[in-house]
């Protein structure tokens, strides 16, 4: 089975879930939609609206793939990237099914840490970009989009190869590191982790890009 048909029946058994859910809501509950950089609950919403919402992603998301093709400058550079395309919005409906799931878990009373679940999810889906992010070709809508890559095929690859690398670290030392440590010392951790995953290759693109122009 591939990846298009496993996101289409995630995302079915996603929405099925969520209506069964809302069908039995009771009326007025609320829950997090947001926490703070200790862990602590910061935000709530309207159970319908916060059920709702990451069916409603997953929907958005699926679509996106679709019409990829039509809206995409460099259609044949997409193409070729299709698969890692693919991967990733598996990855990213994965990601958004968790969240559901775990909404659904707290409406039926399981008490658990809900945002570390959520961190979790977010290595898990780090690890999965980091290691398809090598495997695209330049264009608009996955990957790495600075002026640099975008400017140049061969500043695409090198960046693409070493935010892979990154993004893949950064996903690992999250999942490892979440159990282990309480949230007082996670608020600080984190951004050491995801930081440099994110803002490393950006540099390193204008970096290469210059060094390509210099050698021209």
């Amino acid at each position: 089975m591939n990846s298009v048909k496993v996101s289409i029946l995630i995302t079915l058994a996603t929405v099925i879930a969520s209506v069964a859910t809302l069908v039995n809501l009771p009326e007025g509950l609320t829950l997090p939609i947001h926490w703070n950089i200790n862990g602590e609950v910061d935000r709530f919403a309207d159970a319908t609206h916060a059920l709702l919402m990451p069916p409603a992603i997953m929907i958005g998301t699926l679509t996106l793939l679709f019409v990829l093709k039509y809206i995409e400058p460099r259609k044949q550079n997409l193409l070729d990237s299709l698969q890692a395309a693919k991967a990733i919005i598996t990855a990213i409906i994965v990601f958004f099914a968790v969240i559901e799931a775990s909404y659904i878990a707290l409406i039926m009373g399981v008490d658990f840490e809900m945002h570390k679940v959520i961190l979790s999810a977010v290595g898990a889906l780090f690890i999965v970009t980091g290691n398809y992010m090598t495997k695209t070709r330049s264009n608009f809508f996955i990957g790495i989009k600075t002026p640099w890559t975008l400017s140049s095929d061969s500043v695409w690859k090198k960046t693409h190869r070493l935010g892979g690398k990154l993004f893949m670290i950064a996903g690992l030392l999250i999942i490892v590191l979440i159990p282990l440590i309480d949230n007082q010392v996670l608020k600080f951790v984190l951004p050491i982790v995801v930081l440099p995953a994110a803002l490393i290759p950006v540099a390193y693109s204008w970096w290469a890009w210059r060094q390509e122009q210099e050698q021209s």
